[in-house]
């Protein structure tokens, strides 16, 4: 391979009025352009339809996944706050219970700790209203 590759290379290097000319096609999408739709069809009057249906194919696909990505962002959105409110009135729950057998100062800094994701919350929702 690499004979072969050094003895094009003394043949180019020995002609000095041989020109490489390159050409590059390209373009973006699940198609390729109509022309060269055609010349596929002239190989094969099977090939354009096969790449079609494949084409097709991947954008059922691409849009399955894209509605599984956004049904999950949706239900781990909402385990988020489900989890929040279940930690925030454990915590509610916990503080009163101290509270009735006269723990106060842990029921104290379990209401604390159950209120103070409330008020971050509640901060952080006006301060971004201001802002707009």
């Amino acid at each position: 391979m690499k004979k072969n590759i050094q003895k094009q290379t003394q043949n180019i290097h020995q002609n000095a009025d041989t020109k490489v000319i390159a050409s590059r096609t390209i373009y973006s999408g699940p198609l390729p352009p109509a022309v060269e739709l055609q010349k596929y069809a002239e190989i094969n009057p099977d090939i354009p339809n096969r790449i079609i249906t494949m084409a097709e194919n991947d954008l059922e696909h691409i849009h399955s996944l894209q509605l599984n990505d956004q049904r999950y962002q949706i239900i781990m959105g909402y385990l988020g706050w489900i989890a929040g409110a279940v930690v925030t009135l454990g915590l509610a729950f916990f503080a009163f219970y101290l509270a009735l057998n006269d723990k106060n100062i842990g029921a104290v800094i379990a209401f604390i700790g159950a209120m103070s994701p409330i008020a971050t919350i509640y901060y952080l929702k006006k301060t971004t209203k201001n802002k707009d």
